[in-house]
């Protein structure tokens, strides 16, 4: 299902300041992206792709543990951020508040550990909250359509692309 969105109102939508691209900074510029790519009114198909999204990372993140890619203890931050996208807090009403709080605390939590400040999983963990942040703060263009307003009160979670 298609739906015009506009992205004016979206708070974080320039690049990170010093340029570079790190684990850290990669949800600052996976919205730059978002909102550069979206500058102006268009359409966005809305998926459930997330959820296979959600799978596959748990699954990636497993292989890539068992492999010494990622430290030890990756799954179960992987496995969290998976269960937050999951639960959705109140996204009936609009409320992406819950989801967006328990990422920040959750990326800001890896951040601070030196065993994963600068593993690919930081870089999950930073897209994962600003994604999120990103589509709590779109709006739909003509919110008095009836087939726009339905979708959205179906919605369980912020959509990831």
């Amino acid at each position: 299902m298609a739906f015009k969105i506009d992205v004016s109102e979206v708070s974080v939508k320039t690049f990170p300041e010093d340029g570079d691209i790190t684990p850290k900074n990669a949800g600052i510029w996976h919205n730059y992206y978002l909102y550069s790519g979206r500058l102006r009114q268009q359409e966005i198909e809305w998926t459930e792709d997330y959820k296979i999204w959600c799978d596959l990372i748990v699954v990636q993140a497993e292989n890539n543990e068992r492999e010494g890619i990622l430290p030890k203890g990756s799954v179960e931050y992987v496995k969290q951020i998976s269960d937050i996208l999951r639960s959705g807090g109140d996204l009936e009403e609009g409320n992406f508040k819950p989801v967006i709080t328990k990422l920040k605390e959750l990326n800001d939590k890896l951040l601070k550990n030196p065993e994963f400040e600068n593993t690919t999983l930081v870089g999950v963990s930073s897209i994962a909250y600003y994604s999120s942040l990103f589509w709590s703060e779109i709006n739909f263009v003509d919110e008095n359509n009836a087939e726009a307003k339905a979708f959205w009160n179906k919605i369980k979670i912020p959509k990831w692309l």
